[in-house]
């Protein structure tokens, strides 16, 4: 692509941008390289459409760049704070994490699975106070150990993929 003064001004946009981010200077240089020229090619494309071409192109350019930044930053805080609460989830207790994640419902149906009479509308109360907090804390501790599996071959795959690079 032809070099232009619109293009001239894409390039320094996203430069100055990926300059002022911390996150990414702590990529990898080649990966680096590859967001910034792909970042000023997307630019670029929109820059040589006129359909798409507005009257104050630099700004737009900084805003498209700066709003696409912001939005994979706040993704990665969601992530983030998503993967805060699944850990809390894992170290807390079978009970903190039935109460939580399992409904009387699963518990009902668990029991209806692993018990001689299915029809839990007849069960006398007592059974009920009994056999439920029961079900519910088998059902969760089973989640519970999955999702700790879970967590812990993410984590092994993470290191895996750092001692790679």
């Amino acid at each position: 692509m032809e070099k232009t003064a619109d293009g001239d001004a894409v390039r320094a946009e996203v430069r100055e941008l990926l300059a002022r981010s911390a996150s990414f200077h702590k990529l990898p240089v080649d990966l680096q390289r590859e967001i910034a020229r792909s970042t000023v090619a997307v630019a670029e494309a929109v820059a040589g459409d006129p359909a798409l071409h507005p009257a104050d192109f630099p700004v737009f350019v900084r805003d498209l760049i700066h709003g696409t930044f912001e939005a994979i930053v706040d993704a990665s805080v969601q992530q983030m704070e998503a993967y805060g609460e699944l850990l809390k989830a894992v170290a807390g207790t079978a009970d903190e994490f039935a109460s939580g994640n399992v409904k009387d419902e699963a518990a009902f149906e668990y029991l209806s699975d692993h018990t001689i009479d299915p029809d839990s509308d007849r069960w006398p109360d007592s059974v009920r106070c009994l056999l439920l907090p029961a079900a519910r804390a088998q059902i969760a501790e089973s989640r519970q150990k999955l999702l700790a599996t879970m967590v812990l071959m993410g984590i092994n795959r993470i290191m895996e993929q750092s001692c790679d690079d």
